[in-house]
């Protein structure tokens, strides 16, 4: 870790801990009394300072080693191997540069406004790490910072809608992506209608209606071709057709579409689980959710041999 001094009290700090305000290095609590003393600080001058010794994702300090840039944020070799292979799509790209943009048009002219701007830039953090509570935490505090910001409100039922949906919550999610629409007014419109449609998908399954079930995942699919779950979601829509009618049309429409989700899938080690449900639901049409299949079956299923 590295740290430098403060123009202001003249005491050294981490680096991560200053920022820099018209080119003058200064810590948190003299930056917030020049914030709170002058209105006229552009925002273009106010930066967050970074160690590069220390990595912006895992947070491990590398002494007085620098680390190699990656999108101008420092990163330690584990890490950059992380990101350089496992890319976001391009929904979540457009979803953070978004953001980051609403950012910038805020006018930060005193600390309530610096306090906002880093708690915000560590909520889209944990969300990219998949942490929508912490998310959730940091968004409500910047919201709180300011009050009168609509998106910032609509961000965080935003992210609850996301923990409800990890928390197999359907219902509930659906309602606060619904109810945060207007909060945002537009900003994230695609992200939205793609998280909307993933809750209407599972409170058609939650509530039986498997032909809703059906046709929203086709919807899905038919939006996201290329996506090994959405396509495999569509062949667990028919095995469920085919659990409560029995009809054969609909056993073979979803072997055939499970295998085309195998081809897609690759190396995804979250697929095998899901792929063994949808068999499991066409061998015995019993339809069952995950967490009772895995309650059942900790160590797999596999197709009993036929004597």
């Amino acid at each position: 870790m590295q740290t430098v001094k403060c123009e202001g009290c003249g005491q050294q700090f981490p680096i991560n801990e200053t920022f820099k305000i018209e080119d003058i290095t200064l810590c948190r609590t003299c930056g917030e009394k020049v914030a709170s003393e002058r209105k006229d600080i552009d925002i273009k001058s106010i930066k967050q300072q970074t160690d590069p010794t220390i990595c912006v994702n895992c947070g491990k300090d590398h002494q007085n080693q620098q680390l190699p840039l990656l999108a101008g944020l420092p990163v330690c070799p584990q890490c950059e191997t992380f990101f350089r292979h496992r890319p976001f799509p391009d929904w979540v790209k457009v979803f953070l540069f978004g953001m980051f943009a609403l950012v910038v048009c805020t006018l930060v002219w005193n600390m309530r406004f610096i306090q906002a701007y880093v708690e915000m830039k560590s909520s889209f953090r944990a969300f990219i790490r998949h942490d929508p509570e912490k998310a959730i935490e940091l968004m409500n505090s910047a919201s709180k910072h300011v009050p009168e910001n609509s998106e910032l409100r609509g961000m965080v039922v935003f992210y609850q809608g996301v923990l409800f949906l990890q928390q197999d919550k359907s219902a509930e999610a659906l309602a606060a992506f619904n109810s945060c629409r207007s909060l945002l007014q537009g900003k994230i419109d695609k992200t939205l209608d793609r998280f909307t449609l993933s809750a209407a998908i599972s409170v058609a399954f939650d509530s039986k209606d498997y032909d809703r079930f059906l046709a929203l995942s086709i919807k899905n699919y038919n939006e996201n071709p290329d996506d090994a779950h959405t396509c495999a979601q569509v062949a667990s829509a028919y095995a469920c057709k085919f659990a409560v009618t029995g009809d054969e049309q609909f056993r073979e429409k979803s072997l055939k579409t499970l295998e085309t989700a195998r081809t897609l899938s690759r190396t995804d080690p979250s697929f095998k689980e899901y792929e063994q449900r949808i068999l499991h639901r066409l061998y015995s049409r019993e339809i069952i959710k995950r967490k009772e299949f895995l309650k059942r079956f900790p160590n797999g299923w596999k197709e009993p041999q036929k004597e």
